[in-house]
């Protein structure tokens, strides 16, 4: 910690085969280990923290950007403790202009793993999401657009075809045909009609000889 001690995990061993009070085996973390993982804590965007029995922050990792002062420290301390006071091993909270912590004390020990989520982080996730939604919103939106617009064409292009077809047969012309590929109920109507003209003109042939 700050003040050169080690770090040290202790367990409770008890024999089973004599009636004695259970002893504690301790175990001493590699000084180079366990700043590794230090290292490594400070390279979150968050602010891990090891508070002792008295709330007093023996040790924290952090990036710079996300440092904060004795006063906000000794904040956090006192929040700490009044929730420890009310016998919470652990909780979240809320610090203002600072953001989010999440404690939890260690069992038997007296030391409590802190850590502070910025309103930074939230901002940023938050900022993610609705980028994503946008995006994924807009990608339905292209989608629709362009189904209707096919849908449109195909089906509004057979219906123009009929009503011309229609317009030339009323000025007395028989030449007119349709071929329709739709695969729908338009192709029926396309080959009615083409049939409707063949007939009458059939007739019409007929009636002038």
């Amino acid at each position: 910690d700050r003040e050169g001690n080690y770090l040290f995990i202790g367990r409770y061993m008890r024999n089973m085969e004599f009636h004695h009070k259970p002893g504690m085996l301790f175990f001493q973390i590699n000084g180079q280990f366990f700043q590794n993982i230090l290292k490594d804590a400070a390279q979150e965007d968050g602010i891990c923290m090891i508070l002792d029995t008295e709330g007093r922050i023996c040790s924290q990792t952090h990036k710079d950007s996300y440092a904060f002062s004795e006063k906000q420290e000794e904040n956090l301390s006192k929040k700490i403790l009044e929730y420890a006071a009310k016998g919470h091993a652990q909780a979240r909270f809320y610090m203002q202009g600072l953001g989010t912590v999440i404690f939890q004390n260690v069992s038997n020990s007296g030391y409590t793993a802190a850590t502070l989520i910025p309103d930074a982080i939230f901002q940023t996730v938050v900022v993610r999401n609705l980028l994503i939604l946008l995006i994924v919103y807009a990608a339905i939106a292209a989608l629709a657009v362009i189904c209707s617009v096919y849908f449109s064409r195909r089906f509004t292009k057979p219906v123009t075809q009929i009503s011309q077809a229609m317009k030339e047969f009323e000025g007395g012309d028989f030449s007119s045909s349709l071929q329709l590929r739709t695969n729908t109920e338009l192709d029926t109507i396309g080959n009615a009609f083409n049939n409707m003209v063949k007939n009458i003109e059939q007739l019409v042939q007929e009636v002038r000889e």
